[in-house]
């Protein structure tokens, strides 16, 4: 496709050239238009159109212009077109009004070729004034008849012909899906064209064929046929794409700083729990060592931290373990009663652990104190009753053990009654 597009503005060059570029006619178009007649739109702001046209007008001679255009916002545009590589002109045009009520209506104005060229510009010489020489325009347009109506006057002379003709400008253009039909009398023709626009809005062509109304003498440059192709860009845009990236950029960075900010902080407030612990934990392992259990009653009584109240419950644990560890080891010497004393302070220091009144309970049963033992073994089963050690009793202790704990039960329940 751009490969096409390249081929056409270079045939158009060529045949420009080769058949000859002596006439000095001005250009007839203003930064927005329709064909010749102006058109009322908003602009983009940046938006900078590159344009070749060319055509061939009533007097059989080819036109070449190149033309550069460039809203400086979204009221304003301007530029300059050089006709026949020989001459410049400027073009201005201003939105006067845009509203979204009445159709959308929407009017512009503005001057077209202003020029130092007498050809061009000049009143003073009837005989050198065109349909293009120096023009004030002053066009309206709404929403009609599925399309947009564009209804205007201008002031401008034409050798020999009626001003009221020349000034007046109204134009007709209906989209449909991706071209844009338009018809328009322009003060001296009725113009008949197409426009193409490109998917992504930055190339536009613009094939037209001018009927004359009006009686052009001899001078007349109004082209019968013309093409135009527009090439449009935004220098905004670039530079806002990498702004808005770099605003992205700079958002995602703050996200992870504060993301950072936050993590350190509570680094920082675990570092200081772990300071904490591990003087606790200092303290505990002193106690451990030296297995004094009149430690821990002291502090019973002194109001404790979360922290030091956890490091406490889980030395306390650790204890009782290391007690439990030497009941089993009386036991399996057969000391009997020290192995009860160590499970007794095991119990005092960790009284929820089933296994500590399982065993305390099987001790009892060996030495023939099957009360004890009942009462131990119905607290185990109260802690865990799902333990697999009750399954290896025998029937009837089970029975019994069983009885023990719906007694305590009923003594419970009897004691809240009081």
């Amino acid at each position: 496709m751009m490969m096409n597009r390249r081929h056409i503005v270079i045939g158009l060059i060529g045949v420009s050239i080769i058949l000859g570029t002596s006439i000095f006619g001005a250009s007839f178009n203003s930064p927005e238009t329709l064909i010749n007649v102006p058109m009322a739109k908003s602009y983009d702001t940046g938006d900078l159109d590159f344009s070749v046209a060319t055509g061939i007008n009533s007097i059989k001679k080819y036109q070449f212009d190149l033309s550069l255009n460039y809203s400086l916002n979204e009221y304003f545009k301007g530029g300059i077109t050089m006709v026949n590589y020989e001459k410049a002109v400027i073009n201005l045009q201003a939105l006067l009004i845009n509203s979204e009520k009445f159709g959308g209506l929407k009017i512009t104005g503005g001057i077209l070729n202003i020029s130092s060229e007498s050809q061009l510009s000049t009143w003073d010489n009837e005989s050198s004034v065109n349909s293009n020489n120096l023009y004030h325009f002053l066009v309206g347009s709404r929403n009609l008849f599925s399309g947009r109506i564009h209804l205007g006057i201008a002031k401008r002379r034409q050798a020999g012909m009626p001003s009221l003709y020349n000034g007046i400008l109204l134009g007709f253009n209906k989209e449909l899906k991706k071209f844009n039909l338009i018809f328009e009398f322009d003060g001296t023709a009725a113009n008949f064209g197409i426009e193409r626009v490109s998917p992504y809005k930055d190339t536009f062509m613009k094939l037209a064929f001018a009927a004359p109304i009006t009686t052009a003498d001899n001078d007349d440059t109004q082209n019968l046929i013309s093409v135009q192709i527009i090439r449009r860009t935004n220098v905004f845009k670039r530079y806002s794409d990498s702004l808005n990236t770099l605003e992205e950029e700079y958002a995602n960075f703050k996200v992870l700083e504060e993301d950072f900010q936050t993590m350190k902080l509570e680094l920082e407030d675990e570092i200081n729990d772990l300071k904490v612990n591990k003087e606790l934990l200092a303290k505990e392992v002193e106690k451990l060592q030296s297995r004094r259990l009149g430690e821990f009653e002291e502090l019973e009584s002194v109001e404790l931290s979360d922290d030091e109240a956890f490091v406490q419950g889980y030395s306390k644990d650790i204890q009782a373990l290391m007690y439990y560890q030497q009941a089993e080891e009386f036991f399996k010497k057969q000391d009997f009663y020290k192995s009860i004393q160590q499970l007794e302070q095991a119990i005092e220091l960790s009284p929820k652990e089933p296994q500590f009144y399982f065993i305390l309970g099987s001790i009892y049963y060996k030495l023939k104190n099957e009360k004890k033992a009942y009462k131990s073994w119905a607290k185990a089963y109260e802690l865990d009753p799902t333990s697999r050690k009750f399954s290896k009793l025998p029937p009837v202790v089970k029975a019994e053990i069983i009885k023990e704990v719906k007694r305590r039960e009923i003594k419970k329940k009897a004691s809240k009654g009081k």
